[in-house]
């Protein structure tokens, strides 16, 4: 079995506590400047870095395995958790129909449903030569298509292939290379400059830019010269996303480490929380600004919570049924071998 790299466990887990906090400050965009700050800054770079991190670990491409990791770690996770939101909107959320909307990926799904999309092309995408150059041309340009959407999680596919495309040609040694303490001071000064950006110009941006699911005429962008600002993202994504990437620490940091195996637990498991909560008066009592900061303790509870074996536990039968399955045959067969 190969070794678990610590770096990546704890990048991991760093993300997912992100992306699990960018969903909790968000029913207060709209009214306190410093959580759309934090909003847009986190938006910015976290997905991207997590396609990133995903096309690194899609390096196995001539793996006999590759086929088979796709349906047991995605496909079916996919299709079990869509099935779960939508009875869970139907019942929870009051919805007025039940809809099974495969085609239509619920809220956080679509990241599962590009995955699948990322992974099967691959292997034919990366035969071009210029497969990375043409994928950031595509990212910009279907921005200029307005029936494209949400639906199949067309514009998001397309819109962040190109992380996954750098996360798959990606070579760790880079950050070998860049370990001098000089090089992090760079980056803690690029992230904190970013961040101040977003502190001023917050009220000017629109954070379905970092979305990567509408057209650009959607967001109220008409002019030609729109896909120049989705250009500049991209280029601000990486410059951002690699400064944090020289952040993360290498070596195995106690609990955290162990709490970045089990991350897809934290991303198919939190939006039940969030969107439970969200049907309560929980937000409404976070109405100071000292109170607001328990947010991003209630957010790392969270993510510890749903990333520890406890949880993995309990779940793993939803989250990778394949698994469980394969364990159960291995046991059975162990059985039959022992009595004969």
């Amino acid at each position: 079995m190969r070794e678990r790299d610590s770096y990546f466990d704890n990048l991991k887990f760093v993300l997912i506590f992100l992306v699990v906090l960018g969903h909790i400050i968000e029913p207060y965009l709209n009214n306190i400047h410093i959580m759309k700050t934090l909003y847009l800054w986190l938006y910015s770079f976290h997905m991207p870095l997590f396609v990133f991190v995903a096309g690194y670990f899609s390096k196995s491409i001539n793996s006999p395995h590759y086929s088979s990791k796709l349906f047991q770690h995605i496909v079916f996770p996919y299709f079990i958790f869509e099935t779960l939101y939508s009875i869970f909107d139907y019942v929870v959320n009051k919805r007025e129909i039940l809809d099974y909307s495969y085609f239509t990926p619920y809220w956080i799904l679509w990241f599962l449903f590009s995955l699948m999309i990322w992974k099967v092309t691959l292997p034919y995408i990366i035969k071009f030569k210029y497969a990375l150059i043409f994928s950031v041309i595509l990212s910009v340009m279907i921005g200029y298509a307005s029936d494209a959407g949400y639906y199949a999680s067309v514009s998001r596919t397309i819109v962040f292939y190109p992380f996954f495309l750098a996360g798959y040609y990606f070579d760790k040694q880079v950050l070998v290379k860049l370990k001098a303490v000089y090089y992090k001071l760079i980056a803690s000064f690029i992230v904190s400059l970013t961040f101040a950006g977003y502190y001023i110009l917050s009220t000017k941006i629109n954070e379905k830019w970092f979305y990567g699911a509408s057209p650009y005429k959607a967001i109220g962008y008409e002019a030609w010269y729109a896909g120049a600002f989705r250009l500049g993202l991209i280029v601000l994504a990486c410059i951002v996303g690699f400064s944090i990437l020289l952040l993360i620490p290498k070596k195995r940091i106690a609990l955290l480490t162990d709490l970045g195996k089990n991350t897809m637990y934290v991303y198919l498991l939190h939006p039940f929380i969030i969107s439970y909560l969200s049907t309560t008066s929980f937000f409404s009592f976070f109405n100071t600004p000292l109170k607001k900061l328990l947010l991003v303790l209630f957010a790392l509870v969270i993510t510890m919570l749903l990333a520890s074996n406890m949880t993995k536990a309990i779940f793993q039968f939803l989250v990778n049924p394949a698994l469980i399955y394969k364990k159960y045959r291995e046991n059975n067969n162990a059985s039959i071998t022992k009595s004969t």
